[in-house]
């Protein structure tokens, strides 16, 4: 029974839900509990008891293993990028942040530090919304614009490390929605969030910075 459940629970994350190596921690103990456990063996017939129980004891083992491997490895095998900086707290794609609602004229800004060069940078915003996104240089003056796509604004600029800051403004006349975190006490980046010049140090956009190979 025990390892049913274990691979139940591995092909589900494995093939419905989503691949992360967090979703393979809460099953370490059952895993313990399986290679600790004995299969109770009948006295009446034991020349084929023991081979038998520890045959399908062996084989459970082994599929678990490598179902763990699969659920471990997929994010590994399937990405081709190098996170460079980034802040992703919704914890996973499934788990949609509330959308906040900016009235027209608002200014959103966040500074981001590249230690490492990057090539895309990807923010979380609410489809059909209508921002003026862009990514300013603070070294340089530089700007580069966004674009949006689905659920997503994205850049494909090669940047060099140093320091920027992201910035959304709403140049429409209506309210417009954007994707932000906000927490009690606890700082998600190094910088704060700054709407029209007032700084949310508990606050944050979903954005990040990455290196394509």
């Amino acid at each position: 029974m025990a390892i049913l459940l274990a691979v139940g629970y591995l092909a589900f994350h494995a093939l419905v839900w989503e691949a992360e190596s967090r979703y393979g921690q809460p099953i370490l103990p059952l895993l313990l509990f399986i290679n600790a456990s004995l299969i109770p063996e009948k006295q009446t017939d034991l020349t084929l008891s023991k081979p038998r129980s520890r045959t399908f004891l062996l084989s459970g083992t082994l599929l678990i293993a490598v179902l763990v491997f699969a659920v471990w490895s997929k994010p590994l095998l399937s990405s081709k990028k190098m996170l460079v900086a980034g802040q992703r707290s919704q914890l996973s794609l499934q788990y949609k942040a509330k959308p906040t609602w900016i009235s027209k004229n608002t200014t959103i800004s966040q500074t981001v530090v590249l230690n490492h060069a990057a090539t895309k940078l990807s923010i979380s915003a609410p489809q059909k919304t209508h921002l003026y996104a862009q990514l300013v240089s603070i070294d340089d003056h530089r700007s580069y614009a966004l674009i949006h796509k689905g659920s997503t604004l994205i850049l494909h600029q090669k940047l060099a490390s140093g320091k920027y800051k992201i910035v959304l403004t709403n140049k429409s006349t209506n309210q417009q929605k954007v994707e932000l975190v906000s927490t009690q006490k606890f700082k998600l980046t190094p910088h704060p969030l700054v709407i029209n010049q007032q700084h949310f140090k508990y606050r944050s956009l979903i954005y990040d910075f990455s290196y394509h190979v």
